[in-house]
């Protein structure tokens, strides 16, 4: 065989394999499609293709991180929400949605547009239905501070201001966490779902009758606790 034969097969055998293999999934092409997004769906999509967020994230879907979508859902009712993403966004974190750790961004992304990229993001949320009445609450008396959503709650019932129960004070919780970034979203998914082996072998049990807007009051409420 000539070489030139040799070059010939050569280059249509790598004709066939690149015609054969499909190319590399891209999140921001297989996702919500440019028509079907609002001006402030495309503002945000703008600025995180610039922030390279779309390396990571989509908007529907779980990729290397969660879709903002999922994101916008899950802190629809939590009043911290923006404060908490935006220090998450810049300073990085781990253990939220899955294994692989957020890196941090500060050396090279703003705070402010940080801050936008997350208002962005919780604007996807649709408008959330109304929480169902609790059975031991009126209707028309929502539970709206944190020591009247630990009371109703029965988070009393395990824990203390400033004294060990069943499991740790609010202080003791306030003062081991006040340097953690990821300090509500932790403690967030702790109580709502329960853990063992934090403070104690006594297991926390999931708590399912605070809803995510209660959960997010007495959590703010227990972290600012700190003595």
């Amino acid at each position: 065989m000539t070489n030139q034969a040799a070059r010939w097969m050569l280059t249509i055998g790598l004709a066939f394999a690149a015609a054969c293999v499909p190319p590399l999934a891209d999140p921001a092409a297989e996702d919500s499609s440019t028509d079907a997004l609002s001006t402030a769906e495309l503002e945000l999509k703008a600025l995180a293709t610039e922030k390279q967020c779309l390396s990571c994230h989509a908007f529907d879907k779980m990729f290397v991180g969660p879709g903002f979508r999922m994101i916008a859902k899950k802190y629809a009712r939590v009043a911290s929400a923006e404060d908490t993403l935006v220090t998450k966004v810049l300073k990085g974190g781990s253990g939220t949605w899955g294994l692989l750790p957020m890196p941090a961004s500060e050396s090279y992304l703003r705070r402010n547009d940080a801050t936008t990229l997350v208002r962005g993001i919780l604007a996807l949320s649709p408008s959330p239905e109304p929480l169902p009445a609790s059975p031991s609450v009126p209707k028309g008396a929502p539970l709206t501070t944190g020591p009247e959503i630990a009371k109703e709650r029965a988070c009393l019932a395990c824990h203390a201001i400033d004294r060990r129960l069943v499991g740790p004070s609010f202080q003791s919780i306030a003062g081991v966490y006040a340097e953690d970034p990821d300090a509500f979203e932790l403690l967030f998914d702790r109580v709502q779902h329960g853990s063992s082996g934090v403070w104690s072998a006594v297991p926390m049990p999931p708590n399912p009758q605070i809803s995510n807007a209660e959960l997010g009051i007495v959590l703010d409420w227990i972290l600012a606790q700190r003595p």
